[in-house]
């Protein structure tokens, strides 16, 4: 059999038709029915993975929320900080020329 993802989903039924020559109807339809149940799980696992990834996704965007707030906060503290010690810096300054 051609691989399965060049050819059309006719073309595939078809070929599955042509199993009836090796391998009875019920064997047949076994086979399918295994596929499909494959097919299931697979879809329920990817929605399931992706309802994950869009739960990381929305956890990992809070968490870049919270580092950006309190970076400003940091960056507000430093200014202060800074202020307050320049402040008294000049004040020692002001009073070592006084003396």
């Amino acid at each position: 059999m051609q691989n399965l993802r060049d050819g059309s989903i006719e073309e595939v039924l078809e070929n599955v038709m042509g199993l009836a020559a090796v391998a009875s109807r019920d064997e047949v339809r076994s086979v399918m029915a295994l596929i499909a149940k494959c097919t299931i799980v697979l879809g329920e696992n990817l929605t399931e993975t992706s309802r994950q990834i869009q739960e990381f996704n929305s956890s990992t965007t809070a968490l870049t929320q919270q580092l950006i707030r309190l970076n400003r906060v940091l960056t507000w503290a430093t200014i202060v900080i800074a202020i307050a010690t320049g402040a008294a810096a000049v004040a020692a300054f002001v009073t070592a020329l006084k003396s």
